[in-house]
């Protein structure tokens, strides 16, 4: 599994903050990439979203794993000031 941060130097409020895994297309990605999600959403004092955003995260990188042959599956998560958005 590889896992980045994408961060400008001096955080930019306007910016959004962008983080990224990508891990194997196997049986237990979606765990762990559900388990990452809410790991970077609770960092980032998103709490609130967390339950909502680990079933979405685990339903679609599940359904990445299970319709796909792709060998990797990737998920980016883009926190922005008044949104968050989960990209698989």
């Amino acid at each position: 599994m590889n896992t980045s941060a994408v961060r400008q130097a001096e955080p930019d409020p306007g910016r959004p903050l962008i983080y990224r895994m990508t891990a194997p297309g196997r049986a237990d990605t979606p765990r762990i990439a559900r388990d990452w999600v809410v790991s970077v959403l609770r960092a980032a004092g998103y709490r609130e979203l967390e339950e909502r955003a680990r079933l979405c995260a685990s339903e679609v990188v599940t359904n990445a794993y299970r319709h796909t042959d792709s060998p990797e599956i990737a998920v980016e998560v883009v926190l922005g000031e008044r949104r968050v958005t989960v990209h698989v």
